[in-house]
């Protein structure tokens, strides 16, 4: 089902903006999910992976800084901090492509960072004429959002398969620390 309404999206989001708008809010709503709605850990693990592989593909479509692809971006990454929510990262480690994710959510954050410090650049300082600074600063509080979901989880230190959460330990170091030391730049 998740896959159909994706590659729906995926189909409609040149020519059908708004129907592909809600298409993702769907998909926002579905990575909402939670509770007992599925018993068995095969179908939490089948149900995670094709939404953390719709998100990754959402992520793929973002270039440039037109309106449509800040409302895709907002929406694929709100998506991604929903899977931090929902998932732990005991269950997002086993996914294929979560490093992945983590490494376009990772390189999303660095890129939004040095945009916001170009446009600083160019209009000097005053940071009321950043055109794009509040869609920016939304998309990266949803990126910080979901990273400190990532990093608190007591599974990284505590609990679980020691060579899974060195495994999680090793992609998060490698996803926040290049974003962080953007950060430190923008500052």
């Amino acid at each position: 089902f998740c896959g159909a309404i994706f590659h729906v999206h995926e189909k409609s989001v040149e020519s059908h903006w708004q129907l592909a708008h809600s298409l993702r809010q769907l998909l926002l709503l579905l990575a909402s999910v939670t509770g007992p709605i599925l018993d068995q850990k095969d179908e939490q693990m089948a149900y995670a992976t094709y939404l953390l592989d719709g998100a990754l593909a959402l992520l793929s479509l973002v270039t440039t800084t037109v309106a449509q692809e800040e409302s895709i971006l907002l929406d694929s990454l709100s998506i991604f901090s929903r899977l931090v929510a929902n998932f732990k990262v005991a269950t997002l480690v086993k996914l294929p492509n979560f490093s992945h994710l983590l490494s376009a959510v990772g390189k999303t954050g660095t890129a939004l960072l040095q945009a916001n410090v170009q446009e600083c650049e160019s209009v000097q300082g005053d940071i009321e004429s950043m055109e794009h600074r509040e869609w920016r600063e939304d998309a990266l509080s949803i990126i910080l959002e979901g990273c400190i979901l990532l990093s608190e989880d007591p599974w990284l230190f505590y609990s679980g398969n020691e060579e899974l959460r060195k495994v999680a330990q090793s992609a998060l170091a490698n996803t926040l620390c290049p974003m962080y030391h953007s950060f430190l730049a923008c500052r």
